[in-house]
């Protein structure tokens, strides 16, 4: 249900911001062909539909303004996005394989999983000793106070 409403929600939006587009673009041949305009709408029910719309499209763009700094920081993550596969795995068995990695003070190389914590999401960890379990940070981390 909540896709759904994010469907509609997204296509009414650009529908309004398209529709808006069109409007300006028949003013402005309307306003170059005989040097001015003028629209009446004698029908209040259809009047204030179309002031609602426009409400709704200025709301709608501050919104899209809103997420563009989100989109940014998302497009300098230079990991890529995670495969079907690999999302299946993570739903069914909570962690997945994403890559080997080497840090400082390492012998070898060892297997980085993105782990779900059901307390904080999603984290990136090895596995830990003998049964290879995984630790969430933040988790460990109230652990110890």
């Amino acid at each position: 249900m909540k896709r759904v409403m994010i469907i509609l929600f997204h296509s009414l939006g650009l529908s309004v911001l398209a529709s808006s587009l069109v409007w300006m673009l028949m003013t402005f041949i309307t306003i170059f062909t005989n040097s001015s305009v003028f629209f009446i709408e004698p029908n209040k029910l259809i009047l204030l539909f179309e002031m609602f719309l426009t409400v709704y499209g200025i709301l709608y763009l501050s919104y899209l303004y809103s997420k563009i700094p989100k989109l940014l920081k998302q497009t300098k993550n230079t990991e890529k996005p995670l495969t079907l596969w690999q999302k299946v795995q993570l739903k069914l068995t909570g962690c997945t394989f994403l890559r080997w990695e080497k840090r400082k003070g390492w012998t070898d190389y060892l297997p980085i999983y993105l782990v779900k914590c059901n307390k904080h999401g999603l984290f990136e960890d090895y596995p830990h000793g003998y049964k290879e379990y995984f630790v969430c940070p933040l988790c460990w981390q109230n652990q110890k106070r």
